[in-house]
């Protein structure tokens, strides 16, 4: 019960913050040492748009794990956290980078 409890508020909260993302309004989410230099390398827009989609798809995941409970399914879980993770990385290094 707990464990369903707590993936569903982590779903929800996911959930919040990738659409506070995705309409630009989480740019707070992003700040943190080195954000002139990231500034100054990445375009803000594109990094807060990629990481919100990444974050809806980290709560989609999530919330569909609080519901399965055979191992397989927890190790499709783990494996499509990589990959959503892997995939943004990806992303950001090659379409958010500006032009110069």
């Amino acid at each position: 019960m707990l464990d369903t409890s707590f993936g569903v508020i982590l779903t929800v909260a996911a959930f919040v913050l990738g659409i506070l993302l995705l309409t630009g309004h989480g740019d707070f989410l992003l700040s943190g040492t080195g954000s002139e230099e990231r500034r100054k390398i990445y375009d803000m827009d594109k990094l807060s748009k990629a990481s919100g989609i990444a974050m809806i798809f980290f709560g989609i995941a999530t919330g569909i794990d609080c519901f399965t409970v055979t191992p397989a399914a927890k190790i499709i879980y783990t494996l499509s956290i990589i990959v959503i993770f892997a995939l943004m990385v990806f992303y950001i290094q090659k379409k958010c980078k500006k032009s110069k």
